[in-house]
């Protein structure tokens, strides 16, 4: 046996054990394309149950319908084969002796982000500041005077202006990109909330 192939063995026998030690989690394919979904067993099964749970869609049966299904089936196609609609070889094929009813199961869907920093992922926080260093620059590049006092923290900044350009400097930062959206807050009784802590205006 190649190397490659012990390996890939080695690999899936340890997968196969951790799957069998692991009963918390569940093991599916997508809605779409050639990807595995590894979740939670308790949140799959509260999926399903909220999507079985629609009366608009589905409905609980009393007892198993397989029989009484079978039975009706069983007599249309023999109608059929008695009326000569269709053959020997049709009447057997369409007849029904082992029916068994089709099962339930959920696929995932899976999204692809097409904007922004995906959660969790070690690289958001540092792309996130590269962008908002660049916003940063772009706006306050683009006013016609000089913030003297300027604090930023992620996305939360402190700044002092003149109230007569607070609008100049909202329309700048809000025209950085159409998905980013900046708001303000005014001093109130001299004082500012800012992160964890209250400025005040003395």
């Amino acid at each position: 046996m190649k190397y490659i192939d012990s390996y890939i063995l080695k690999e899936f026998n340890n997968c196969k054990k951790f799957l069998r030690d692991k009963q918390d989690i569940f093991v599916t394919k997508a809605d779409k394309g050639q990807i595995t979904v590894v979740m939670e067993k308790t949140d799959y099964n509260n999926r399903m149950t909220d999507l079985l749970n629609d009366e608009s869609t589905y409905r609980k049966l009393k007892k198993d319908p397989i029989s009484q299904l079978t039975t009706k089936l069983n007599k249309l196609v023999k109608s059929w084969y008695d009326s000569d609609i269709i053959d020997d070889p049709t009447y057997y094929r369409l007849k029904c002796t082992n029916g068994n009813l089709p099962r339930c199961y959920g696929l995932p869907k899976f999204y692809e982000q097409i904007f922004g920093s995906p959660m969790g992922s070690p690289l958001s926080p540092k792309t996130s500041d590269i962008v908002m260093e660049d916003l940063e620059m772009h706006c306050l590049g683009a006013l016609d005077f000089e913030i003297k006092i300027f604090y930023r923290y992620v996305d939360d900044i402190f700044t002092i202006i003149p109230r007569s350009k607070l609008n100049d400097v909202l329309n700048a930062f809000n025209s950085y990109h159409p998905r980013l959206n900046f708001t303000f807050e005014l001093e109130s009784n001299n004082s500012l909330p800012f992160l964890d802590t209250i400025v005040i205006r003395d």
